[in-house]
């Protein structure tokens, strides 16, 4: 009894490619190629080219969730505007207002336990402030910690732990 024949060709990389930019789920880029998902993973390992294309496509979109991660682990601030029209559509009146958007402790946990495991269990020290980072296995511990922050003392956190000087 022969195996079966390998589908892949070099058009993969490309198809892969594109669809890994655009946030596509290994399960549907599967699809999209005509293979199953256990294909799609022994394709990676057996096909170099193919696994780079992946990582290249990956890389933009890896890129702008770590900024919206970062920025919503460290708040921002949101211009909200209302404009009030006439009858015929023009602007009359408009409003202005900023509010601020806090930090979301999920967001900094997700970036702790996943891009500096290595801070997590010791002991930090910003200025007067020393707290104790629980392990990764522990969040909800450290979203207790990091919630009751001040919002000066979480952006000290945060600064000390991104490496961002004052």
């Amino acid at each position: 009894m022969t195996g079966r024949r390998c589908k892949y060709n070099e058009t993969f990389d490309t198809i892969a490619e594109g669809l890994a930019r655009q946030g596509v789920t290994d399960a549907a880029i599967a699809k999209a190629l005509g293979i199953s998902t256990r294909v799609f993973y022994e394709y990676q390992k057996r096909f170099p080219q193919f696994r780079h294309a992946l990582a290249r496509g990956r890389q933009p979109i890896n890129f702008e969730m770590e900024n919206l991660l970062l920025k919503k682990a460290r708040g921002f601030e949101l211009t909200d505007r209302y404009i009030e029209t006439d009858e015929n559509g023009n602007p009359v009146k408009q409003k202005v207002w900023r509010r601020q958007i806090p930090p979301e402790t999920g967001a900094i946990l997700e970036w702790l336990s996943h891009k500096m495991p290595e801070v997590w269990g010791r002991k930090i020290e910003v200025d007067s402030i020393q707290r104790t980072v629980p392990p990764a296995d522990n969040a909800k511990e450290a979203a207790k910690i990091i919630e009751n922050m001040t919002f000066e003392e979480r952006e000290k956190y945060l600064d000390k732990l991104l490496g961002v000087k004052p």
